[in-house]
């Protein structure tokens, strides 16, 4: 773990006190009342992730990018969407590439691949709470 960072345990745990001392949830008007995201969150994912697409059926597997911004070229995505009232937590959010994102969310069987990510989603998360998240730092570009 890089020094001056904390452990995924530690900051899942600091957003659940986080939430729990919250009543309701914020919104945010976007045309559309919706849940606030909060970056910290799509940090964490990303971060438990290693900086890489967390699908195992990832066409391109260890594909990094770096994005104008800086960061990875990730979309963090909700495996129970919060339109449907999944939670806005690291253990229901995934790292995936845009073209994972993109199958997940148009293609025939987004609903088996929901499932599969359900699942991956559920281990990665429960190792990240036991260990320091894996990837501290992004990888350098090629």
């Amino acid at each position: 773990m890089v020094a001056g960072r904390s452990s995924y345990r530690h900051k899942v745990e600091a957003l659940e006190r986080l939430l729990a001392a919250e009543e309701g949830g914020k919104v945010r008007e976007v045309g559309r009342i919706e849940p606030a995201r909060r970056r910290s969150i799509v940090s964490m994912v990303i971060e438990r992730a290693g900086f890489r697409c967390e699908s195992p059926e990832c066409a391109n597997p260890g594909f990094y990018a770096e994005s104008h911004k800086g960061g990875p070229v990730l979309e963090v995505d909700h495996v129970d969407d919060l339109q449907f009232k999944g939670p806005d937590h690291p253990a229901n959010m995934i790292a995936l590439c845009p073209n994972c994102h993109a199958v997940k969310t148009h293609a025939v069987d987004g609903d088996r691949l929901r499932r599969l990510f359900a699942v991956v989603v559920r281990e990665q998360h429960a190792n990240a709470m036991l260990d320091d998240c894996p990837g501290s730092s992004p990888p350098s570009a090629p």
